[in-house]
């Protein structure tokens, strides 16, 4: 399942219920989380849309918790096709 999670507070709620094999994608306001140490359930890739942090100005990945990836557009429309299934946090 692919979980779309657009604030902040829904990301432990998403976290929680994602389970292996499954993708996270921080998004709008969610990114400021990417910031923060989070527990990634085994088998979860959790990624931050790209242009979303920039806005933020948290464009320097070394500031991001461990396992938090950048993704562009083009990996969010790939994620979709892959992901017959989506959930929306927000």
């Amino acid at each position: 399942m692919l979980h779309l999670v657009t604030h902040r507070r829904a990301l432990a709620d998403a976290l929680a219920a994602a389970t292996a094999g499954d993708d996270l994608v921080l998004m709008h306001a969610a990114v400021l989380g990417a910031t923060r140490p989070c527990a990634i359930p085994p088998g979860v890739r959790v990624q931050a849309m790209g242009v979303d942090l920039v806005a933020r100005g948290l464009d320097d990945a070394s500031r991001f918790a461990p396992g938090i990836a950048v993704l562009d557009d083009a990996g969010l429309v790939a994620l979709a096709l892959r992901h017959p299934q989506s959930l929306t946090w927000s």
